[in-house]
């Protein structure tokens, strides 16, 4: 099952409301067994069981085992299980979008919803430079592996100086060329121009989008009720 992209950003709005208005408890929990249940449709149910197991670890964890232990390590128990668990539905829905939606959708959903171009380009740049980023990150693991360089996670952790080195400074150098290339690439594909723009993509409010919009007001009014 296919969202429109717009529908996405509204599930993406309302984790968001989520996390600011800091609500917890049953609507924290139907929210993210929501998600997961968007995941299981666009096939990628690992990602959203994974999510899902999180979830109930936090849970577990700040109903049941803070109270338990010592008042400094409550401390660290708490940040885990409450401050990042409130950050957890923004994650998915984040993940839901990316992962389900191509550049052109989103950019398409983005002109739909008559977004200026100030906003549209440095965002549809943005999305296109965290995938290159994990790809030049590979490149540079792969290199330093093919020296018999950290040849293993733990070896970043014990030469701390090393990694940021061979790690961290070509990455940095890796990424001022990626995001300079990308801009100009974007703008040569003439996503600047003010004229009407053409996309072989097709998006559309479909019935799952009405059904979706419909439970995101359901929630609204289950806040406001609650």
């Amino acid at each position: 099952m296919q969202l429109d992209p717009r529908s996405k950003m509204a599930i993406l709005l309302w984790c968001n409301y989520i996390l600011l208005s800091q609500a917890q408890g049953s609507l924290e929990a139907i929210t993210v067994v929501f998600l997961t249940f968007l995941f299981v449709l666009a096939r990628k149910g690992k990602t959203g069981g994974t999510y899902l197991f999180i979830y109930s670890v936090m849970l577990v964890t700040d109903h049941y085992v803070i109270d338990q232990v010592a008042e400094s390590l409550s401390m660290v128990l708490i940040f885990f299980a409450v401050s990042l668990r409130l950050l957890l539905p923004c994650m998915m829905a984040g993940t839901y979008l990316m992962k389900t939606t191509t550049v052109g959708e989103l950019t398409l959903g983005f002109r739909k919803l008559r977004t200026p171009e100030s906003i549209l380009i440095p965002i549809i740049v943005t999305v296109r430079f965290l995938p290159a980023i994990k790809q030049d990150y590979q490149h540079i693991r792969d290199a330093m592996k093919f020296r018999g360089v950290f040849l293993s996670k733990g070896d970043m952790v014990k030469q701390p100086v090393r990694f940021f080195e061979y790690i961290i400074i070509p990455m940095m150098i890796s990424a001022g060329n990626t995001a300079q290339d990308l801009t100009v690439a974007s703008l040569a594909k003439g996503i600047s121009r003010k004229n009407k723009h053409t996309s072989i993509d097709r998006i559309g409010f479909k019935t799952q989008d009405v059904l979706c919009l419909g439970l995101l007001i359901v929630f609204v009014y289950l806040h406001q009720a609650l």
